[in-house]
């Protein structure tokens, strides 16, 4: 059996999203930030805080430093056996 392809959903609850001016994450969790370039195009990746308050990209060697505006939790991993679609669903 073919697995399916999905159009993938923009996150649906904005309260998924933190603010870093309203709340931070532990030092040293990794989180999904949302920070702009400097050429101004926003992305989405992976980072974490330092205990001194600077935040870096997850995996940068040296560490690259960004200035993200929002923050969120890493998703948890799908629960029960090998098949995880089954326990996943989509919100429309």
């Amino acid at each position: 059996m073919q697995p399916r392809t999905v159009t993938p959903l923009r996150w649906v609850a904005d309260e998924l999203w933190h603010s870093v001016q309203d709340c931070l994450p532990e030092p040293l969790v990794d989180v999904w930030v949302c920070y702009t370039h400097r050429d101004a195009e926003q992305d989405i990746a992976q980072a974490y805080r330092k205990p001194d308050g600077r935040w870096v990209l997850t995996g940068s060697d040296p560490d690259i430093a960004i200035h993200p505006s929002h923050w969120m939790a890493q998703p948890l991993p799908p629960v029960g056996g090998d098949d995880g679609a089954k326990t996943l669903r989509a919100v429309a």
